[in-house]
């Protein structure tokens, strides 16, 4: 997968985000609904607005997010957070640290090239 402003490639397949990677502290914000519907179309993701917390569910792998708290649990076990989880126009944002720690969890790995700006998510 590779990212650039709001347009994706995956798998040799083209896609629009409606929202955009940005940078907040020199942290790479992802936007966890776009990113986990991309790698993974039959995720099924859920948002808590009482709670201010997203589940994210996909094959065996049970995420959730909790922004109200700052913290992440993968599959019930709390992992470290090392940026804070943001909510910004509605959407919810993840840092690529985090991602990665959760992604660790998983059979992903995930790499930015800052250089050309793009976003490289390997499975």
């Amino acid at each position: 997968m590779s990212v650039n402003s709001n347009d994706v490639e995956f798998r040799k397949e083209q896609f629009f985000w409606n929202t955009k990677i940005y940078n907040s502290n020199k942290n790479l914000m992802i936007p966890v609904r776009n990113l986990f519907e991309t790698i993974h179309p039959y995720s099924v993701i859920t948002w808590d607005d009482n709670y201010k917390r997203a589940d994210i569910e996909f094959g065996n792998t049970k995420i959730q997010l909790d922004y109200k708290n700052e913290k992440i649990y993968v599959n019930s076990e709390e992992i470290y957070l090392s940026e804070n989880i943001e909510l910004k126009n509605g959407s919810l944002y993840i840092s690529l640290n985090s991602l990665r720690e959760i992604l660790s969890l998983s059979k992903y790995d995930i790499y930015w090239d800052k250089n050309k700006g793009v976003l490289y998510l390997r499975i």
